[in-house]
């Protein structure tokens, strides 16, 4: 079974501070894995070169079997990432909000995955045709924006 996620030395430095020190890890397809420790533990570090928005200085990234700089493109394409904090537009409904985030990947019509998402995420007990900020669905809502444009791909959430 191919790795849905594959970490192998990854150093980062940011001046004189060493944030990533020779990290190794893998985590398979299937899995749950939880990132845990102390602030300025290199958690956002590691999961920006991840993501593909910081460069490491050694070492290899990869997601599901694509490297995050030589094959960005596929990499982030199976990739999303909640933010810790959540920014939400109060005006649209929480489905409003899926349907636009699937839009910016080129999904139209996809409805029935939307539905999916907002039952599976327990958003369900909220009105979908309700505002955002009124729903206190917002954490769900984010993993939700993920969902609705990753399909069966890899999401990784900041709680």
């Amino acid at each position: 079974m191919k790795n849905a996620i594959r970490i192998e030395s990854v150093t980062k430095r940011f001046g004189s501070v060493l944030a990533l020190a020779g990290v190794d890890l893998e985590i398979d397809q299937g899995e749950f894995f939880g990132l845990l420790g102390p602030n300025g533990a290199g958690k956002t570090t590691l999961i920006s070169a991840l993501a593909g928005l910081v460069r490491p200085d050694t070492g290899r990234l990869a997601v599901m079997g694509h490297d995050v700089i030589s094959d960005y493109r596929a990499a982030r394409q199976l990739l999303g990432v909640v933010p810790q904090e959540l920014v939400f537009d109060p005006f649209f409904t929480v489905r409003e909000s899926l349907e636009i985030q699937s839009g910016y990947f080129g999904i139209r019509n996809n409805a029935s995955w939307i539905d999916e998402i907002l039952e599976n995420l327990g958003v369900g007990r909220f009105d979908p045709d309700e505002g955002i900020g009124s729903s206190g669905a917002d954490p769900a809502i984010g993993v939700g924006e993920e969902g609705a444009d990753l399909g069966e791909n890899l999401g990784i959430g900041r709680f």
